[in-house]
């Protein structure tokens, strides 16, 4: 049956590398070689528009009868040449991969003829067997036709190809990769090539950093997890996956977000390869701590520098810092003349640091100590030195600095009722004093010590002194409802409290 050619067809074909001549001292190529080379050469050819390099690589009988038609048309831009209604070929103006072919087998049937099995990509058109018949003449091998038919020139023994099979007996083996494809994990064999049954190939793939190979994969198995694989073809089409995954470290911190607690190593989802070991720091700013590496809340590390090692799970970690502070107040102070301190509000302090606090009474005054604020309701003196230094730890603290203040009143009076004198001893509380008669304090009667709520420190000691007038005298010192003492001259200590004295005056009779 007589093969359908494509004698205008010689137009679709790709420029090989033109048949090179031997010169002398060059290793002469075999006829298996320079046949590959009149075909890669066509195929470039075609796919560049060169229309003189396609010419280049037909036999002259082909050439002729093309340059001929040209010669007829004049300017040929493309035409179309039917291949047994399989698809159509057109010479290309421009460059471009219009077409793509893998040479399958090279059947050299004698020193002038042979046939070149191949499988082509024309266009829309993918995996058509194509027959290139190739004859041998002025030195070189050159394309006399093409066919997609099977005929007594292109069935044959092969006898200078690996694969053994005919085209029938040929299965497609393909690569892809999910993750190659969008994160750059690594490279691989990228193939979609024919082999025949039982043929071997070797699949080979590398891993960029951050990324890890998981393995060759068919169908969702994986069939191995070797980066470098031979696979040996089955009799069916087969695609292997070879895939890839990663990993990610993130950290962040809460506080440092917010109050500039210190710096941190920072990764947003950083992609790690499993096995790499991962160093993170921190550091911290005054007046705050380090609590460490967390993971979920909870701590893998109380150090500021934390190493580990990569695992097969993305991981976040939180610097978690924190910042206690230190307060100082006087609710005694805040009446405005009773001392001063160290005046501190809410001043961020780190765990360890020393804190110094001082404080000062005015004159009369007392320093009651330094206490410790628990609660709304509870306190706890901690040093009752005016000087206080402690170090700080992992809490807030608030100081109370109190003082105290005790006053002295003096003030003086006239008794006048005769009765009352008559029973009033030093020492002596009498309830009923209140009863009888008294006047207000005239200057005329005298004079005493006076003191106004005069603060004074407790542990002074206070003299108080009265003098009488003439038709006054003198009867005592007296607190509340008790005379103190007859004398004029009175000396004591002062306590803790508040306290008034009285001196009192009778008239003379």
């Amino acid at each position: 049956m007589k093969t359908k050619k494509i004698s205008l067809l010689l137009i679709l074909v790709l420029l090989i590398a033109t048949t090179m001549l031997i010169s002398c001292g060059e290793e002469r190529k075999n006829n298996n070689e320079l046949i590959e080379e009149r075909i890669n050469l066509f195929l470039t050819s075609y796919n560049d528009g060169d229309m003189d390099a396609v010419m280049s690589c037909l036999d002259a009988k082909s050439r002729n009868a093309l340059q001929a038609i040209m010669n007829i048309f004049g300017d040929i831009t493309g035409f179309e040449i039917d291949l047994s209604d399989l698809f159509s070929l057109g010479i290309a103006t421009s460059s471009g991969d219009f077409m793509k072919l893998d040479i399958i087998n090279i059947n050299i049937k004698d020193s002038k003829n042979a046939v070149v099995t191949t499988k082509m990509d024309l266009g829309y058109t993918k995996g058509t067997i194509v027959y290139f018949i190739m004859v041998y003449e002025n030195e070189g091998w050159y394309i006399s036709d093409m066919t997609d038919k099977k005929s007594d020139n292109t069935n044959s023994t092969p006898t200078t190809n690996d694969n053994n099979n005919d085209a029938e007996n040929l299965y497609t083996l393909s690569t892809y990769s999910y993750t190659d494809e969008h994160g750059n994990a690594g490279a691989y064999s990228e193939l979609n090539k024919s082999y025949s049954s039982g043929e071997c190939v070797t699949l080979t793939a590398t891993v960029n950093s951050g990324y890890n190979f998981e393995g060759w994969f068919i169908n969702g198995t994986c069939i191995s997890e070797d980066l470098n694989f031979v696979y040996k073809m089955k009799s069916s089409d087969v695609s292997l996956e070879a895939r890839y995954s990663y990993y990610t470290v993130s950290t962040y911190s809460d506080t440092d977000d917010h109050s500039q607690a210190g710096i941190f190593t920072e990764f947003n989802s950083k992609k790690i390869s499993i096995g790499e070991t991962v160093t993170l720091t921190a550091t911290v700013n005054d007046g705050y701590n380090f609590e460490g590496w967390y993971i979920n809340d909870i701590c893998v590390s109380n150090d500021p520098t934390y190493k580990f090692t990569m695992k097969n799970k993305n991981v976040i970690l939180e610097s978690r810092y924190s910042s206690y502070s230190i307060t100082t107040y006087s609710d005694t102070n805040l009446e405005g003349t009773i001392g001063t301190y160290t005046q501190i509000n809410e001043k961020k302090a780190s765990k360890g640091d020393t804190i110094t606090v001082v404080a000062q009474p005015s004159e009369g005054c007392n320093f009651e100590g330094w206490y410790l604020w628990i609660d709304w309701s509870d306190s706890v003196c901690v040093c009752e030195d005016l000087e206080y230094t402690f170090e700080m730890e992992k809490k807030d603290i608030k100081l109370e600095a109190r003082f105290s203040a005790y006053t002295l009143t003096t003030d003086a009076f006239l008794l006048t009722d005769d009765f009352l004198l008559n029973y009033l001893e030093p020492g002596i509380n009498v309830d009923f004093f209140r009863t009888y008669s008294y006047s207000d304090y005239e200057p005329s009667m005298g004079d005493y010590t006076k003191y106004n709520n005069k603060h004074i420190a407790k542990g002074e000691e206070i003299t108080l002194t009265a003098t009488e007038k003439s038709g006054y005298s003198f009867l005592a010192w007296k607190k509340g409802f008790d005379l103190i003492s007859t004398d004029h001259t009175y000396t004591f200590v002062m306590n803790e409290s508040d306290v008034i004295y009285e001196a009192v005056y009778i008239i003379n009779k």
